[in-house]
């Protein structure tokens, strides 16, 4: 059974960004156009909840904050290539939060596509087929005038780590929001070696949802109320065995307001495609390649670093000095 299947209908944006002050009543706008055929759609304010990954999704059972309010009909029929509007408003809460965000869900009744008979066990030929609905999640986000929004020191900076993804070390460090209301942040750290004092360059880390997203909103972190996430990027230099801290910053209107240092061991062999690279001869020197493929004799395969064929070796420190 195969069939091209589209979606029923389209909708521009997905996401309305608004700046304003505490109080304000804005009006915002949805199209919505139907795709080569007729459909029916329904729409609905929602909570919003959120992914560890960051990605924000209906949060199911639960009623719509009162903020939002829609003015469109909570059903609406397009014919062929129609397009309509989804008003609605929005007001400003009356909180210490810099971010808020709200959700839409707008979606049609779906259609059975690929039908094919099917035997049952008592001989009976029934008929089956997939049904599919086209379904958006629409976000309104305000940033909010005015306000310090110094509540976001009550964020938990739970822990951090260090795996391998692609070859390279990446560092990850989870934070929770036990409150009630919704933050946006960026998150800075850097790697100590707590051995001999000196540190890595500083990096910003990301919500994994973000990922492909150019700076500097790549590095713009919202969360939302009772929600945990996990936020990661690559280290910018190679790490060794040894003890280190990563020290993290938690940086709000372009002020730093919280800082936690969580201890952190790398044994040799946690990273063996970095090691597979890069090699540390001395305390803060480092070599790469590690090793040389070199041959006289056609399709031959010797491994050495002494050879009459030049090489250009990169030598850069593996820990720079520096101040959080």
């Amino acid at each position: 059974m195969q069939q091209n299947v589209e979606p029923a209908f389209r909708v521009t944006p997905i996401v309305h960004h608004f700046e304003s002050r505490r109080g304000k009543v804005i009006p915002f706008e949805f199209a919505i156009e139907s795709i080569n055929r007729p459909t029916t759609i329904h729409v609905r304010a929602i909570a919003l909840t959120q992914d560890v990954n960051g990605a924000m999704i209906p949060k199911a059972d639960t009623p719509a904050p009162d903020s939002i309010s829609l003015l469109s009909p909570a059903e609406m029929n397009l014919a062929d290539i129609e397009q309509k509007l989804l008003r609605g408003r929005v007001k400003v809460p009356f909180t210490d939060s810099k971010f808020h965000s709200f959700g839409i869900l707008v979606t049609d009744l779906g259609r059975i596509v690929g039908t094919a008979p099917v035997l049952t066990q008592d001989k009976e030929e029934r008929r089956v087929g997939i049904r599919f609905v086209t379904r958006y999640v629409l976000r309104v986000d305000l940033t909010v005038q005015g306000v310090r929004g110094d509540d976001i020191t009550k964020l938990e900076l739970e822990s951090s780590e260090l795996f391998e993804e692609e070859g390279k070390t990446k560092a990850r460090v989870w934070v929770h929001n036990p409150t009630d209301s919704p933050f946006e942040f960026e998150m800075r750290a850097r790697l100590a070696n707590s051995a001999v004092g000196s540190r890595q360059r500083q990096f910003n880390l990301c919500m994994p949802v973000r990922e492909s997203v150019e700076p500097p909103e790549r590095f713009t972190i919202r969360i939302l109320p009772d929600s945990r996430l996990r936020l990661q990027e690559f280290l910018p230099e190679a790490v060794f065995p040894g003890d280190y801290e990563m020290q993290v910053a938690l940086i709000s209107n372009n002020r730093t307001r919280m800082k936690k240092s969580f201890p952190l061991s790398i044994t040799k062999g946690d990273f063996p495609a970095q090691d597979a690279t890069i090699v540390q001869v001395v305390r803060d020197i480092t070599v790469t390649p590690s090793q040389l493929e070199l041959s006289l004799r056609k399709r031959g395969n010797r491994f050495g670093t002494r050879s009459r064929i030049t090489q250009c070796v990169a030598m850069v420190p593996a820990i720079r000095l520096g101040e959080l």
